[in-house]
């Protein structure tokens, strides 16, 4: 989300759209209600929640409304799946009488739009879909990633690169899983892990006990300015989820104009056309994945093909230009309503 929302303010600053972030703070309760109605008595014409997982914000941006005339628009990066503060029987009651109350709903893709609608009950005009998207200036397929390859000693093998965080939705097990048939055809390749997250030591334990010590590479949260360069350096891209929203590393891997592998889950088929501009597994199935890899590192061809298809996807569909205007058209439509 972090990313998302620091991406989405570059885009709308630059197509003349003024904003100022308001930082989110820490703990809940009327202290931190009135912390976000204080930064909002500027004068501003639309407020802008990014996620739903927090009461306060949510509902700052209703008192806002009624105080100052302010147009609520709200972005969910995903809906369901995880402990929210709506859990309960009640909670939820009360949660969908609050985001139905906002101008407009903002869904990172159409799979979470129809778990918003089957919730909410509001009509579809209500909730819009913007994509997200990358700075394609930054995520550069002429980047060169020889140096960082050599720097983390994987010069000369075929690197598999995933990107996120190390977390039970992400599907790594499976992916750890499927190196042994991989290394019995692709003896030299190595799996590159970048990212942190509460699976960490559990993925640890598992490498050591498939003795895969030699062959995965955990190394940890990595810099922005350095993110580009690992894709650069990679020959793949992995994301294996048992459960994604959207998946906006898979972007940030087709702008490098890498080929990518991702499962059939949640909002990935809407990026990924199987066979075109990626490949695409069933989820939980270390087979399926372990052959596409083979497939990928053995094929220059098909690499080549899907490489060059991935990046004109993201050209086409996924820039921050599309995004940010997408954006502005929903606060337009937020100012009319």
């Amino acid at each position: 989300m972090s990313v998302h929302v620091r991406d989405l303010v570059k885009g709308l600053r630059s197509i003349g759209v003024e904003v100022v972030m308001v930082r989110k703070i820490e703990g809940g309760g009327i202290a931190s209600t009135l912390f976000y109605l204080k930064q909002l008595a500027g004068d501003f014409d639309v407020v802008h929640v990014q996620g739903l997982q927090y009461f306060e914000p949510l509902t700052s941006a209703l008192i806002a409304e009624r105080l100052t005339g302010l147009h609520p628009v709200a972005t969910a990066h995903g809906f369901g799946g995880e402990s929210r503060w709506w859990s309960s029987g009640v909670q939820r009651q009360l949660m969908r009488q609050v985001v139905r109350r906002f101008d407009r709903l903002i869904s990172i893709s159409d799979y979470v739009k129809q778990r918003l609608q089957n919730f909410t009950s509001l009509s579809p005009s209500r909730i819009v879909t913007v994509y997200d998207g990358v700075d394609t200036s930054v995520f550069d397929p002429v980047l060169d990633g020889t140096d960082l390859k050599r720097r983390i000693g994987l010069e000369g093998s075929p690197m598999i690169l995933y990107v996120g965080r190390l977390a039970w939705n992400k599907g790594l097990p499976d992916l750890i899983s499927c190196l042994r048939d991989v290394i019995k055809s692709v003896p030299k390749a190595k799996l590159v892990l970048c990212g942190r997250g509460k699976m960490e030591q559990a993925l640890k334990e598992q490498v050591a006990s498939l003795g895969l010590g030699g062959v995965v590479r955990f190394v940890g949260l990595v810099p922005d300015r350095d993110l580009p360069f690992y894709y650069a350096a990679s020959d793949l891209f992995v994301l294996p989820s048992s459960l994604e929203p959207f998946g906006l590393v898979l972007l940030e891997a087709m702008s490098m104009r890498k080929p990518v592998i991702a499962t059939r889950v949640g909002g990935i088929p809407e990026v990924i056309r199987d066979g075109e501009n990626g490949l695409l597994v069933p989820s939980h199935d270390a087979k399926s994945l372990s052959n596409a890899v083979i497939r990928l590192l053995t094929d220059e061809s098909l690499r080549s093909v899907l490489a060059r298809n991935g990046r004109a996807t993201v050209e086409s569909r996924f820039t921050l230009d599309n995004m940010a205007y997408a954006t502005r058209r929903c606060y337009e439509s937020s100012l009319m309503s």
